[in-house]
């Protein structure tokens, strides 16, 4: 499903790139207030214009999604911290495969390939700065 999100919005925005922002998953837990800045910038709001997200802290508003982490309901203040625990708990085939499918938008979004076929011992396979 990461590829194919991934890539129907590679082609969506084709024509378009000054449309699109990206922002990884790992770069927003790494540094959540230059995330949210350059979200804000990027649809022309003011700096104080989101209030859910202070430093790592941050508190889900109400919403209507229908599918997700089951904590999108939780509506208590939460701490955006890194989630590497799926690594781990992949098998070596299963990690194998996604690699191989994955590889050519890992390598477009930055991503190392690494720990093809064993679980990432240390950090997390994307290293995030201190």
């Amino acid at each position: 499903s990461w590829d194919l999100s991934n890539t129907a919005t590679e082609l969506l925005f084709r024509s378009r790139p000054d449309q699109l922002l990206r922002v990884r998953y790992e770069d927003l837990v790494a540094d959540p207030d230059s995330a949210r800045r350059s979200v804000l910038e990027f649809l022309g709001y003011p700096e104080d214009a989101l209030d859910s997200l202070h430093g790592r802290r941050f508190t889900r508003g109400a919403s209507h999604t229908v599918a997700g982490n089951p904590s999108r309901l939780d509506d208590e203040p939460q701490m955006l911290t890194l989630d590497t625990a799926w690594q781990a708990g992949m098998t070596t085939r299963a990690r194998r495969v996604v690699t191989a499918l994955s590889t050519p938008l890992l390598l477009h979004y930055g991503y190392p390939v690494r720990h093809l076929g064993r679980a990432p011992t240390g950090p997390s396979a994307v290293e995030l700065p201190n």
